[in-house]
């Protein structure tokens, strides 16, 4: 023959990831031609197709493939030279075959446990979410990776559930907004090809309000005086305990006593409390001084 094609083997002998690209190299050298003809044919399918390459003023040749689905074997001509079949092997990528997420809501929130098969996670500030991970094959690790708005975290390396490796689990508490993604590492280093990244869309849990329509304003009075105590408590998930609280001169708050005030019945989301407040009933009350409540 009086051409000759030489194709530059990888280092990797044309073992490639599944859908990731493959770089092939050749030199013509001798008799020169302008093109040659690659030929693939893909082994699960046997679908066989041809493309004319370049060969540019040093006799190299280029091509990819831009994302290999199977395995396949190609051969390049050109003049009177064909080379011999290349086999071109694929090694299967780790991927999240299913994903189920456990929610356990804070109790205060009256709220009922559920499992959803998703990976976004939806929930109530302060929720306890149990996350298991389902992957397409046995993995060497598994590392959750969560940001916090822009604020990445601290990857943390999954434990797995599973003997053979496939199954794994993260547990965490709904607190911001963010999202998540799962690096998923196989026995010989490949990682997913690409990595999804999954929402965490946190409710926030507001305050309870309080307003006082009784008294008021400020007030002077005597240590023998009464006041008309008149207030509403609201909060988006229920009350469950409520305190009128006062100090005097600057002193550490305590509750009124119930002697006082009787017991604040509050409940529900929203409800309102009346009660007169006898100055003369409190005890080591000053003849002088300033009173505040809350």
């Amino acid at each position: 023959h009086r051409t000759t094609i030489t194709v530059s083997e990888p280092d990797n002998d044309f073992l490639v990831p599944q859908r990731e690209s493959l770089t092939v190299r050749a030199k013509v050298t001798g008799e020169p031609v302008s093109h040659v003809k690659l030929t693939q044919t893909g082994k699960a399918t046997g679908h066989t197709s041809s493309r004319k390459l370049a060969v540019d003023e040093q006799g190299n040749v280029t091509h990819t493939f831009p994302e290999v689905r199977e395995r396949l074997v190609f051969t390049m001509e050109g003049g009177d030279y064909k080379t011999e079949p290349f086999d071109v092997d694929i090694i299967e990528q780790p991927y999240i075959k299913n994903i189920k997420a456990h929610y356990d809501p804070p109790g205060y929130a009256k709220l009922p446990k559920q499992t959803l098969e998703s990976g976004q996670l939806v929930g109530l500030e302060g929720t306890k979410v149990r996350v298991e991970f389902e992957c397409s094959m046995p993995l060497k690790k598994a590392v959750f990776v969560q940001w916090e708005g822009t604020k990445k975290l601290e990857p943390v390396e999954m434990d797995f559930t599973s003997s053979d490796r496939t199954r794994f689990e993260k547990t965490l508490y709904l607190s911001k907004d963010g999202n998540y993604q799962v690096e998923l590492y196989e026995k010989h280093g490949f990682r997913e090809p690409k990595p999804e990244r999954y929402e965490i869309v946190v409710t926030p849990d507001e305050r309870p309000e309080v307003e006082i329509t009784s008294p008021a304003r400020d007030l002077i009075k005597t240590s023998r005086a009464a006041i008309q105590v008149v207030f509403r408590a609201r909060d988006d998930f229920g009350l469950e305990k409520v305190e009128f609280l006062y100090g005097i001169d600057g002193a550490d708050p305590a509750p009124l006593s119930t002697n006082i005030t009787g017991p604040l019945k509050q409940r529900g989301k929203s409800s309102n409390a009346r009660f007169k407040w006898d100055i003369s009933k409190m005890e080591a009350l000053p003849k002088r001084g300033t009173i505040t409540y809350f």
